[in-house]
């Protein structure tokens, strides 16, 4: 966690928020499978940002009954060891006492709570209904999604599908094929974006 709290967000996002700000409305959306928090930390306000995945900067108890999820910053994050033990006490929900954990879905994970994750969602889907509606022209930047985790490629697919308009701009060095009508980018993504 302390790592990913003091690593800075590259000018990749900076760069994609201040796109988006081009428009007076400031009319854009992040959605994204990365866990680390960098969109909001670049300065994109958290009701324009869906975290499929979760952030570290969030933690929940680990008793999916409990239902607690709370920001990290209410709590004193122990550093890991070259062993990858921390180093102090991990922290505790304040409502059942058992162990918090980060607020990430992890592979088969069947105790992610996903309260927040769902209030996002509906961020994303009234934003996606405005612009239906608007009948807008929309840009779908999808930045390094891969093909081992594909969430974030199925769902600017399905996007560019439903939206009249759409177009997906896939970047990836590697897996940068897209469905017929869009476009492609085989660049790492600040190399795309510069």
């Amino acid at each position: 966690y302390n790592l990913y709290k003091s690593t800075p967000a590259h000018k990749g996002y900076t760069i994609m928020k201040n796109w988006g700000e081009v428009d007076k409305n400031n009319n854009y959306f992040s959605f994204t499978s990365n866990v680390d928090g960098h969109w909001e930390k670049s300065g994109v306000p958290a009701d324009k940002i869906y975290e499929c995945h979760g952030s570290v900067h969030y933690l929940q108890c680990t008793k999916p009954i409990c239902a607690w999820i709370s920001p990290t910053t209410d709590f004193k994050i122990p550093a890991i060891d070259e062993n990858f033990r921390a180093i102090g006490e991990l922290p505790k929900c304040p409502q059942c006492s058992s162990v918090a954990r980060p607020n990430v879905l992890m592979f088969g994970d069947h105790t992610w709570l996903d309260d927040r994750n769902n209030v996002q969602y509906d961020h994303l889907r009234n934003w996606l209904t405005k612009q239906a509606s608007s009948k807008a022209k929309i840009l779908i930047f999808e930045i390094g999604a891969g093909l081992a985790v594909q969430t974030v490629r199925y769902e600017s697919e399905k996007i560019a599908t439903k939206l009249p308009g759409a177009i997906l701009i896939r970047i990836n060095p590697r897996d940068y094929e897209v469905p017929k009508g869009h476009l492609s980018i085989p660049l790492g993504g600040l190399a795309a974006l510069e």
